[in-house]
Parts: C-alpha cells; sequence; structure tokens
C-alpha cells in the first residue's frame, strides 16, 4: 500500500522570535567607537548594572545599540544613565523610532 505524498506527517511550527527591545546610545560630540565605550565603562561597570544586557552593537555616529529582553528593562536603563551627570552631558539616550519604508512597484 503506497503512501500519498499528502498524508506526511511533517509539522510546520511557527518562526520562533525572541522580541528585544534596544536603546541607542550616541555621544554629543565627536568622538570614537573606543572612546565612547571607554567613558561608558568608565561611569558605570556595564556588569553591575540592574539589567541583563543581550547585545551592544555598534552603529553610525560612534554609538552603540544596546539590546535587552524588555521593555521594562530599557526604562531602567534610561533612569541609572540620567543619574549619572557625565553621562547625562555627554550622550543622547533614545528608543529607535519606528519605520515606515516606502516603495513604488513598477510593471
Amino acid at each position: 500500500m503506497a503512501r500519498d505524498k499528502t498524508e506526511s506527517k511533517i509539522k510546520i511550527l511557527p518562526p520562533m522570535t525572541s522580541k528585544t527591545e534596544v536603546l541607542i546610545v550616541r555621544p554629543k560630540g565627536e568622538s570614537t567607537y573606543e572612546a565612547t565605550r571607554n567613558k561608558l565603562n568608565a561611569e558605570l561597570v556595564l556588569k553591575n548594572l540592574p539589567v541583563k544586557i543581550k547585545k551592544l552593537n555598534k552603529i553610525s555616529k560612534s554609538g552603540f545599540a544596546v539590546e535587552t529582553d524588555s521593555d521594562k528593562n530599557i526604562d531602567r536603563l534610561i533612569e541609572t544613565f540620567k543619574k549619572s551627570d557625565v553621562l547625562n552631558k555627554s550622550f543622547d539616550f533614545s528608543k529607535p523610532r519606528k519605520r515606515h519604508p516606502q516603495f513604488i512597484l513598477l510593471g
């Protein structure tokens, strides 16, 4: 008895997406990535923060994208950064804006 191809027992699972939240940290003046990171480490010990940081990615204008698990962690990071006068004067902290890409299909 031959099996029909439509009777296969293959299950298609939905993709596993882990949602991460991002905080953008950029220096207010001209700087390099190394100088920005050293200044952050000098003011804050990144390992002793009350938030678990998943990634620290380089972005344009010598900035960093700090990835965490939830939006609450982003708010905690912003509060921690604003408590330090040196960090508040020399860095901009923001959440990325949602993009609305536009494109035209010519046919």
